[in-house]
């Protein structure tokens, strides 16, 4: 029998893959595109793997540990870029405080909430990234790009080794979410459209030329500098809007996957439970 495809599964997963991604696009020759690229391939190869062992409880407790700790580097990462960007003047400990309210409120909500979530905001975030990545185009300069593309042959195996740690939180996803919305095909198709849209996002840094190695947010810092005409002179402001979705995601994701894990070992009080693990992701967020 075929498996369904599940649309808010796919979207869920894609978003999850920009979140892990879009944060840490390669800049220069050190972390060449390929690089990046062959690190996500080697990483689904793994996805693929332990596919059979969803509903492994062992497995759940592994990623569990990793999931909290996931989730607080991506509170630490959207508390540091609103602070820097936005709210300058706001202490990061506001900025993290909304933000784990808001994730706060998914982890309580029913388990299909952050996919049906996924599912109305993936389409927006698609038209964003690729009107910005249209709107960039006059900008682009394809001199050099070649060496972009493969990092310096001695930084191969240490660049690829460091991405494959980047995207390992990706099959987090083989334990998440309920058992009847879950198919390998839905999962195969959300890892291919989340890599595609997230390549779209690098080229737009690469593509741009741009002197940008200083900032730590070279998507944000490509688009901030691109100003085609009146209309569109602030498109740094879809960027707010695609790393808050993104990470709320991603962070979601994470502690709905503790939360649960807690819950298969005998945990009653749900509501409980959701606020110590987004307390302590919050916490810990500040080390990162």
């Amino acid at each position: 029998m075929r498996e369904k495809v599940s649309l808010h599964r796919i979207s869920l997963i894609a978003l999850y893959i920009l979140s892990l991604g879009i944060f840490n696009i390669p800049i220069n020759s050190d972390r060449g595109l390929l690089s990046f690229v062959s690190a996500f391939l080697i990483v689904s190869l793994i996805y693929f793997l332990i596919y059979k062992l969803k509903n492994s409880l062992f497995l759940k407790g592994i990623i569990s540990v990793f999931a909290v700790i996931v989730a607080a580097s991506g509170i630490a990462l959207i508390t540091q870029f609103f602070a820097g960007a936005v709210l300058k003047k706001t202490p990061e400990f506001f900025i993290a405080a909304f933000f784990v309210a808001c994730v706060l409120y998914a982890v309580l909500s029913e388990n299909s909430a952050v996919a049906k979530f996924s599912f109305l905001m993936f389409p927006i975030i698609v038209v964003v990234i690729i009107l910005i990545f249209v709107l960039s185009i006059n900008n682009f300069k394809f001199t050099d790009f070649g060496s972009y593309i493969l990092p310096e042959e001695q930084s191969l195996i240490k660049t690829t080794t460091e991405n494959i740690i980047l995207f390992l939180p990706v099959c987090f996803l083989v334990v998440y979410g309920n058992k009847e919305n879950k198919s390998l095909r839905s999962d195969l198709i959300g890892l291919a459209i989340g890599l595609a849209f997230l390549t779209v996002c690098i080229l737009n840094v690469l593509l741009g030329n741009l002197d940008i190695g200083a900032f730590k947010f070279p998507y944000f810092s490509a688009v901030e500098m691109l100003s085609v005409g009146s209309i569109f002179s602030r498109l740094s402001g879809f960027v707010y809007f695609v790393f808050f979705v993104v990470s709320l995601v991603r962070v979601s994701v994470c502690l709905k996957t503790v939360k649960d894990f807690c819950k298969a070992l005998g945990a009653k009080r749900e509501k409980v439970t959701g606020i110590i693990i987004c307390a302590a992701a919050g916490s810990l967020s500040f080390i990162f």
